[in-house]
């Protein structure tokens, strides 16, 4: 979707909608890493770690909450918010990764 998204926009959806282009390429990063991370968080979850993956959560809530706050607070642009959003949340998808590939890690170890 990255390469592609704007000949595929422009297919199916059509020029006046070209902008979308962009905020796709803005948010695949995010949603590669979520892709890549959800999955691999059930296993925080079956090592019995629900109260970190609680935590975990409530710190996703954050860092979404956030990027909101600073583009009420300083008027950015709707790519801007997106860039923002997109790189604070593959952040914490990136964090849970680390901690899940350490519990995994820990256990094989036992």
């Amino acid at each position: 979707l990255f390469i592609f998204a704007e000949p595929i926009i422009r297919i199916f959806l059509g020029e006046q909608w070209l902008p979308a282009a962009d905020y796709i390429r803005i948010l695949t990063p995010m949603f590669l890493v979520r892709f890549i991370v959800s999955p691999i968080s059930n296993s925080a979850l079956v090592m019995g770690k629900q109260l970190m993956t609680m935590i975990w959560q409530f710190g996703l809530l954050l860092f979404a909450l956030v990027p909101t706050g600073v583009a009420a607070l300083c008027d950015l642009t709707v790519k801007n918010y997106l860039l923002i959003l997109s790189i604070s949340l593959a952040i914490a998808y990136f964090i849970f990764y680390v901690y899940c590939h350490y519990i995994v890690k820990e256990y094989q170890s036992r």
